[in-house]
């Protein structure tokens, strides 16, 4: 670290430490924080050699991430927040929702005990044909079973770009069937480093029937700008959502965090009454309500939110939360 680089991270520390950083976030205009997680898995399940590290924290730094937010928030269900966005209730001035994408398995298993333990609910945003399935997302088990060291691109097929980025362009070449079969093979020969992947549909209807907050993300985890009719997509997994549930879903999470402006009327008009993006800012309150019904969320890695010894580091978690800007879209 250079001489300008160490004056700026003592700063920041002895701003931290001083507790100037928890003074603003507590006088600052009221706001809904709204974090975003992937994948929690300890290191001694096997799948988390295979897990994308971009998109996975370790079981322990996710119960630490906990442990510091509940210190400086107050979380809510996603039950508060629709509430008030309707006028029934108002949130507290440094609101906190806990998120996830996707419906991996780790997440019923590994972090909603940790949330529950702790008193703290969550929203659950399900790709809703990938439940159950062991080759969807498709994208997901190429990547997990790459890493696991069984899939790779047969002979004679150069790489134009990186390994993975010319496996999965050469895996999006086949036909869907072909491509169904190489994964199961390779699936199957990657064995426990990469299974169970997603959740069953027993073990989500078990997390509706405990209350656990749950939405909409897409049938299968494909980007929205990359459909030729989002509003059938929205239909679709709004059908099977309540299909697999019991529930109506009344929220929903971008795929990929991708969309078009237009998307924001089209899922409303598709039932979606609430949407959350992964545009990178706080969500503004005005007299306890949010301001719009499209919240950003603030995604949570594990290098962005540990030291170089892999253990939690509060002060980068908590400039990390702080200092986005606060936006409201609509």
């Amino acid at each position: 670290m250079t001489g300008i680089g160490h004056l700026k991270a003592t700063a920041k520390r002895i701003v931290y430490v001083s507790g100037a950083l928890t003074a603003f976030r507590r006088f600052r205009p009221a706001t809904l924080t709204s974090v975003m997680f992937h994948r929690v898995l300890p290191p001694d399940d096997p799948r988390a050699k295979t897990a994308d590290p971009a998109y996975t924290v370790s079981l322990e730094t996710f119960e630490q991430c906990l442990d510091a937010m509940a210190d400086w928030y107050e979380p809510v269900a996603l039950e508060d927040v629709e509430n008030a966005c309707l006028g029934r209730s108002k949130l507290p001035r440094n609101a906190l929702l806990v998120t996830f994408d996707d419906g991996w398995e780790d997440t019923a298993r590994y972090a909603v005990p940790a949330l529950q333990a702790r008193g703290i609910p969550c929203v659950i945003f399900i790709s809703t044909g990938a439940i159950g399935q062991e080759n969807v997302p498709w994208r997901d088990v190429v990547a997990c079973a790459w890493r696991a060291g069984t899939l790779a691109l047969p002979p004679g097929r150069p790489a134009t770009t990186d390994p993975l980025t010319s496996l999965l362009d050469w895996l999006d070449s086949l036909p869907d069937d072909e491509r169904a079969k190489t994964l199961e093979k390779a699936i199957e020969a990657a064995g426990q480093t990469e299974r169970p992947l997603m959740m069953s549909p027993q073990s989500l209807r078990q997390l509706a029937d405990d209350g656990v907050g749950l939405g909409g993300h897409g049938t299968n985890h494909i980007p929205l700008t990359a459909i030729a009719d989002p509003e059938q997509e929205f239909h679709d997994c709004r059908t099977e959502f309540e299909r697999l549930t019991g529930r109506v879903p009344t929220s929903f999470a971008f795929p990929h965090g991708l969309y078009a402006p237009p998307m924001l009327q089209t899922v409303q008009r598709a039932g979606f009454k609430f949407t959350f993006t992964s545009d990178k800012h706080l969500n503004p309150l005005h007299q306890g309500a949010p301001t719009s019904p499209v919240f950003g969320r603030i995604f949570i890695s594990e290098e962005r939110v540990t030291d170089d010894n892999g253990g939690l580091c509060r002060e980068k978690l908590a400039y990390w939360l702080t200092l986005q800007p606060v936006m409201s879209l609509s």
